[in-house]
């Protein structure tokens, strides 16, 4: 370093540190929910070893936080105003998802849904699956098997 480089630096103004925010509590913790109460607008999380209720933000759908209870998932809480509130879940796995355009696809190996009902529906054609019945409908239903196709049935009816 030349002598002019050292003077420049002593002269220069003290560097003053910004300003330091201490907070007696983080705005936005991690938490493990414990129980959901009856209405499903609270809950009981556990941050670390304590466990205290949290209100639920309106914005949370209630079955997400109750799958979230059950994986042991951790939530997201708000305390900048005071009171914790839940604003979401920290997601830790894949979901399927709907794109800009309303399209949803996936590539899964293995696809089990269980519903009371289901029904899968186009402007022209549906299919609907109830208790024992199945239904196929459509202007034209289409069954194709490479080898062979089989219906099986104690009666078949034909129109």
């Amino acid at each position: 370093m030349t002598d002019n480089t050292a003077r420049k630096l002593d002269t220069a103004a003290p560097h003053e540190p910004a300003p330091r925010v201490v907070y007696t509590q983080a705005p936005v913790l991690l938490g493990v929910v414990q129980e959901l109460d009856a209405a499903r607008t609270r809950a009981l999380v556990r941050v670390g070893a304590l466990a205290s209720w949290a209100e639920i933000d309106v914005s949370v759908d209630p079955l997400l936080l109750e799958a979230a209870r059950e994986r042991g998932s951790r939530v997201v809480l708000d305390t900048s105003g005071g009171a914790a509130c839940i604003v979401g879940v920290l997601m830790t796995a894949r979901t399927l998802e709907i794109d800009h355009k309303g399209n949803l696809e996936a590539r899964v190996k293995k696809l089990v849904l269980h519903a009371e009902e289901a029904l899968i529906q186009t402007p022209h054609s549906f299919l609907r699956l109830r208790e024992r019945a199945s239904e196929f409908f459509g202007d034209e239903v289409i069954v194709r098997g490479r080898l062979l196709t089989r219906i099986f049935g104690k009666t078949i009816k034909l129109n």
